[in-house]
């Protein structure tokens, strides 16, 4: 019994030397905007269906400032007008004033209407692997457009680690 009640006293004791580091998480909203220089590096053809590769550039505004470089891969299924892609992004600038630093990016999204001025995207990008200013960065969130000339707009759930 004494045996126990040491165990319960040393648990509470060291519960008390090393209490939990937590920040709060925060909502991070703004837009995205890619440019017009994207290069297809790969595209092929398979059963009406249009598999491709790319690079580029994105560029964060609002709660996130910064941009950086893209890898682009994709299916449009062209009977549809569907298109679902995944973007890997280097990114260099700033998350919420924090200093400047680098992370990654991952963005996957669902286009419909794709091709036309009525496409719509709704995707879930993730942030993680930060540098520098951004070390200990993790986010999740959504990218969301009603159609691709109002812009994409995002929302993320983020929080840093102690560092």
């Amino acid at each position: 019994m004494k045996t126990v009640k040491l165990l319960i006293f040393l648990l509470i004791a060291l519960l008390l030397v090393f209490p939990a580091h937590a920040t709060q998480h925060s909502t991070a909203t703004g837009t995205v905007s890619g440019n017009s220089g994207s290069t297809i590096t790969e595209r092929r053809i398979a059963d009406n269906n249009t598999f491709i590769t790319a690079t580029g550039m994105l560029a964060f505004s609002g709660a996130i400032q910064g941009e950086g470089p893209t890898t682009t891969t994709g299916v449009i299924h062209n009977s549809t007008g569907i298109a679902q892609v995944k973007v890997d992004m280097e990114f260099s600038g700033t998350v919420m004033g924090s200093q400047p630093g680098t992370m990654e990016i991952l963005l996957i999204g669902v286009f419909t209407g794709f091709g036309t001025p009525a496409t719509t995207l709704e995707g879930h990008l993730v942030l993680n692997d930060g540098t520098e200013g951004l070390a200990g960065i993790h986010g999740e969130g959504t990218l969301v457009a009603t159609s691709i000339e109002s812009g994409i707009t995002y929302s993320v759930n983020i929080h840093f680690d102690p560092t």
